[in-house]
């Protein structure tokens, strides 16, 4: 298996309709605004609608995002084939971000698991509406009020993808 980016070849998930998102990876990571990781995810995606007393909408985004978006990169794990796939996700506002999610077809299983769901780089951390094809927020949203700190604070380069829970 290649590791590496696909370039322009259209690659899509193996096994897309069995796609696996697991409830305790959107309420205890994603959606957990008091994960060590998880907190600036909960963040974007809360920002988008979503809710961890409805964690099913999240899981069905994620899984549709998975069936509708292109693979980016493929790498290959000890445990098997990982898969980086970018595209739009549908969300309960109807805006749609453009983020990744990062697939893990483990050796033996039918279809691949979700490891994580990051949003694709922006342009500028100082607005929401550069994450959006269908801008919809009444004005930019400064980087400290959207994440509660100092604009001094904020991570260079941000969004930073920070590592999956073990």
């Amino acid at each position: 298996m290649r590791n590496g980016p696909l370039g322009h070849r259209a690659v899509k998930l193996p096994a897309p309709e069995l796609l696996l998102v697991e409830r305790e990876k959107i309420v205890d990571y994603l959606l957990n605004p008091s994960h060590r990781y998880g907190a600036s995810k909960a963040r974007f995606f809360t920002a988008f609608g979503f809710r961890a007393e409805a964690w099913e909408v999240l899981r069905n985004s994620l899984r549709e995002h998975g069936q509708r978006g292109e693979v980016t990169q493929v790498t290959e794990t000890g445990f098997g084939p990982r898969y980086e796939v970018k595209g739009e996700l549908a969300t309960p506002d109807g805006r749609r971000p453009r983020i990744y999610t990062v697939w893990q077809l483990d050796r033996g299983q039918a279809a691949p698991r979700l490891i994580t769901a990051y949003p694709s780089e922006i342009s500028s951390p100082n607005t929401t509406t550069a994450l959006c094809s269908r801008a919809t927020l009444p004005a930019p949203i400064s980087s400290a009020e959207t994440w509660g700190r100092s604009s001094t604070s904020i991570p260079q380069g941000w969004p930073m993808r920070p590592n999956s829970p073990p």
